[in-house]
């Protein structure tokens, strides 16, 4: 999979703001993010018509229903679709879930690359507490300084390696649905719930098997975190 995370951003950005009356910046602004220029977006790109109905989604701590009025809404639509501040994971899933038709590929555009932007940072998230449990199990079982950071490298590059290919397969999906001339809200839905549900499960997935690094310690890499890199694209 060496496709360039530039490569597919430059081609598809670029033709699809073309034909949707948008501009687009190839350049990087000083976060290093790609530039979308909304000053020319059609009048009905993020103009979705806003229902004054009540939106619930469930809140998993206390099974309590969230009230999402049209002013929280259109509160979000206004920071993802005009002013492309970056949304909170919760807004981003509370806007996406809200959508009641298939957005103009603008705003589709403006929704993908909030979620770029927030699943970079589960990766980094998942970084951070593998490092804390391994040096928990590093403890546990005695290893010394050397072989701890011999599996946080190790660990490191695994996922470092799932984060581009998983840049680069969901955006691949994710383009090949704009190619089409008509699709339904829920293929695009899908795809988004589809990306965020693969990242939970490699944390999940990666975190289990990290004892099974200590139980083999003779072995430079382990046969089972392996496998789990192994068969990413397999299971598509």
């Amino acid at each position: 999979m060496n496709v360039s995370q530039t490569q597919i951003s430059n081609r598809y950005l670029s033709q699809f703001c073309e034909n949707n009356n948008c501009t687009y910046d190839a350049l990087k602004n000083k976060n290093g993010k790609t530039n979308l220029i909304a000053s020319e977006v059609d009048s009905s790109c993020g103009t979705q018509e806003k229902s004054v109905e009540t939106y619930y989604e469930t809140n998993e701590e206390n099974n309590a229903p969230i009230k999402l009025n049209s002013v929280d809404i259109a509160i979000m639509r206004k920071k993802c679709f005009e002013e492309h501040i970056h949304l909170t994971e919760e807004e981003l899933y509370n806007l996406v879930n809200t959508l009641e038709s298939v957005p103009c590929k603008c705003d589709m555009n403006s929704i993908w690359w909030q979620l770029r932007y927030i699943e970079a940072g589960k990766f980094d998230n998942i970084q951070n507490v593998l490092s804390k449990h391994l040096k928990v199990l590093a403890e546990k079982y005695k290893a010394n300084d050397n072989f701890l950071d011999g599996k946080l490298e190790y660990c490191s590059e695994i996922i470092w390696r799932r984060k581009k290919e998983h840049e680069v397969f969901y955006n691949m999906r994710f383009y090949a649905l704009l190619d089409r001339e008509s699709f339904e809200l829920n293929e695009f839905v899908d795809i988004i719930n589809e990306s965020r549900e693969s990242i939970s499960k490699f944390e999940q997935e990666l975190i289990n098997t990290n004892e099974s690094l200590f139980n083999e310690k003779v072995k430079e890499k382990n046969d089972i975190i392996e496998r789990i890199i192994d068969s990413y694209f397999g299971n598509y």
